[in-house]
């Protein structure tokens, strides 16, 4: 609808509306009681929009409160500038509900943006009040003149209210200024005129929002920051599970702690996993585990005093800070309590769950008290516990940081061996007994760790086995094989003869043993039959079916297997049934002795029957003297390996002792010696 349509249906409704408000209420003509539609009434629905907004009381309360500080400071004004400033105080706030009525009848609508007359109105407004009450006073009121600037501040801000961020502004610089007057004329006395210049205070800005909801909404927003940001702190200081302080949080008391007693004293911190947390959380599902998580937690904190701090690092691991003396006695005692404590059965949904904890504990000077050493210490401390049985406490003391220090110098050292492939291969050939000829040879590895001194494997191999490299020793270990049957092909006594390999259970679970083999046979062209792969159980097998599955597939493309060190360990007769198992080596303590010991030597037999039953070949370990070879030959033993024929020797020295004495072990007394 266009500007002139709409002022002409304006002087039309307003002509209709006299007319019958002039015919009275009982005229059926009359207009009052026409049924009414807002839809054609746009000029009565702005009116009522415009009466609804608080548009119109600003210019009222400015000519109130015009008034009111005209009375009040009517001695002090002089009387023609007194009025002409009411004169244009009053033109001005007429000017200002004038442009705002004309804007909503001319758009039909109250709208929340002003008409740029308002805005210069309103501004004079500001000027009036602002300039001319300056003008008319002396230096000496400087309360007064506080308040004009505060008055022209004001009301000339107000008129740009709907500017982003101007309403805060507003109430940040007026009000004080405002409060700062007001109180300094209560002091002077004048007291009606401070109260006037408070109730225009709270007037003059009801054109857009009133000053105390602009007062009130910037007090809620300062205390909504307020508690956003103590709630922002906690959370970073805190785990959202158990709510126990974090990482940073511990940082945080701690530092606090050592400030507050900086007298000395010592901090005992103590590191705490529970074991075996993953199989709950497979077994029964997350949201079970953060149950058991958050309950773990309310038992710590009961188990230790008040005054110790507990929290969480992350996953199922905790740590206690202990800010205050404790002897040996005592922390194991508190140790043993928290053990304790979490091996009663966590109630989860119908099941009741059994975990235990593992604790390493360090104790430093308060005035040394960093997390991180803390932490590191502890955590130490706390691998040893798990690594020697779980369900202790281990505290890192002197002698656990020199066997850490030398484990980690070992373990440097052996990272670097295998990587630049320092690890040796040695052989010890397995005899037929019947025959007195070499079966086959078992390669051995050797590392030196410096000139002359050798690391047992007993050693190095578990290690190898923990920091997760034993697949690297076990490519190495093959790669020794290939070459050294590549050797072989030519040898006077090895030529056909196989190679045997020992390889960690840990390298089958893990890895892809078939793929490894099957690379390397492939690049060399050999043929998989010479093969015949020693499976060692340092670990307990926690994944038989793929162990067997991995040999079927192995033993598809010709590769023997043979289970090492039978009898010890976690071997067992049903891993005879269960792998596809081609031979089995009887370790040497149970062989050994049997020569003088009947019971031993029928225990040897009975396993050597019940390995033949099941079609696979048995050898003695461990066999050093001729009457220990006659026993073995005697119960049907079919070969065996041992100091009696050959000790292990690096694979030249084997290879050449061979190619010159033949199978006469006699000729290996030199060598037996040199390295006995």
């Amino acid at each position: 609808m266009s500007g002139s349509s709409l002022r002409r249906r304006v002087v039309l409704r307003t002509v209709n509306t006299v007319t019958s408000l002039a015919q009275g209420p009982g005229d059926p003509r009359s207009s009052r009681f026409a049924p009414h539609d807002p839809a054609t009434d746009p000029v009565r629905e702005a009116v009522r929009a415009y009466l609804r907004s608080n548009r119109w009381v600003a210019p009222v309360g400015n000519c109130v409160a015009a008034v009111s500080f005209a009375f009040a400071v009517r001695d002090e004004v002089d009387q023609p500038i007194l009025i002409a400033w009411l004169v244009c105080s009053f033109v001005v706030s007429a000017l200002f509900w004038l442009s705002f009525s004309v804007h909503a009848f001319t758009t039909g609508s109250e709208r929340s943006d002003r008409p740029r007359l308002a805005v210069i109105t309103q501004v004079l407004c500001g000027l009036c009040w602002g300039v001319t009450p300056w003008l008319s006073f002396g230096d000496d009121s400087y309360s007064y003149h506080l308040m004009c600037l505060a008055l022209m501040f004001a009301v000339s801000a107000s008129a740009l209210t709907g500017v982003s961020g101007v309403a805060r502004i507003t109430v940040a610089v007026m009000v004080p200024m405002w409060s700062f007057g007001a109180a300094g004329m209560f002091i002077a006395g004048e007291a009606l005129l401070a109260i006037g210049g408070l109730a225009f205070l709270a007037i003059v800005s009801t054109d857009n929002a009133s000053t105390s909801k602009l007062l009130f909404e910037t007090l809620r927003l300062r205390d909504a920051t307020a508690a956003h940001a103590e709630r922002a702190e906690w959370e970073a200081n805190h785990d959202a599970l158990t709510g126990l302080p974090n990482r940073a949080g511990l940082m945080a008391i701690a530092e606090e702690r050592r400030r507050l007693h900086d007298d000395g004293g010592a901090t005992t911190a103590m590191f705490i996993d529970l074991d075996h947390f993953k199989e709950v959380n497979d077994r029964f599902g997350h949201l079970a585990g953060d149950a058991l998580l958050a309950e773990a937690a309310t038992r710590l904190r009961a188990a230790v005093r008040p005054d110790d701090v507990v929290g969480r690092l992350g996953g199922d691991e905790f740590l206690v800070l202990i800010f205050r003396e404790m002897g040996e006695i005592g922390t194991a005692k508190l140790a043993e309590r928290i053990i304790t404590s979490l091996e009663e059965p966590f109630r989860l949904a119908t099941d009741d769950v059994y975990v235990s904890g593992s604790i390493g504990i360090t104790r430093v000077d308060r005035r040394d008290a960093d997390v991180h050493r803390l932490i590191h210490e502890s955590d130490k401390a706390l691998n040893h516990a798990k690594r020697t049985g779980r369900r202790q406490a281990v505290v890192f003391d002197a002698g656990l940081k020199a066997h850490l220090s030398e484990r980690s110098g070992l373990e440097f050292a052996l990272r670097k061996a295998i990587r630049s492939n320092q690890i040796e291969a040695w052989g010890q050939p397995v005899i037929e007994l019947g025959t007195g000829r070499v079966a086959w040879v078992e390669l051995l590895a050797r590392w030196e760790a410096s000139p002359g001194a050798y690391v047992p494997p007993s050693v190095f191999i578990p290690l190898a086995e923990e920091i997760g490299v034993v697949g690297d020793l076990g490519r190495q270990m093959l790669r020794h094989a290939s070459a050294a049957l590549r050797r072989w092909k030519h040898h006077p006594v090895l030529a056909g003869s196989d190679a045997g390999v020992n390889i960690s259970a840990l390298h089958v679970i893990r890895e892809d043993l078939v793929a490894d083999i099957s690379r390397l046979m492939a690049c060399d062209d050999l043929p998989a039959q010479h093969l015949i792969i020693e499976l060692t159980e340092s670990h307990r097998l926690t994944d038989v079916d793929r162990v067997a599955d991995t040999f079927r597939r192995l033993g598809t493309a010709g590769v023997r297997l043979a289970i090492d060190d039978f009898g010890t360990g976690y071997s067992s007769l049903g891993q005879l049934l269960a792998l596809p198992v081609s031979i089995v080596k009887i370790d040497h303590s149970l062989t050994s002795g049997c020569d003088q010991d009947n019971d031993r030597a029928s225990l040897v037999e009975a396993i050597r029957q019940l390995a033949a039953a099941l079609g696979h070949v048995v050898v003695a370990e461990g066999v050093e003297t001729a009457r220990e070879a006659e026993v073995m030959a005697r119960i049907g033993m079919d070969q065996a390996q041992g100091y009696l024929f050959c000790p292990p020797l690096p694979l030249e020295a084997l290879e050449q002792e061979l190619a010159e004495h033949g199978t006469n072990w006699a000729g290996f007394d030199s060598a037996r010696r040199m390295l006995r």
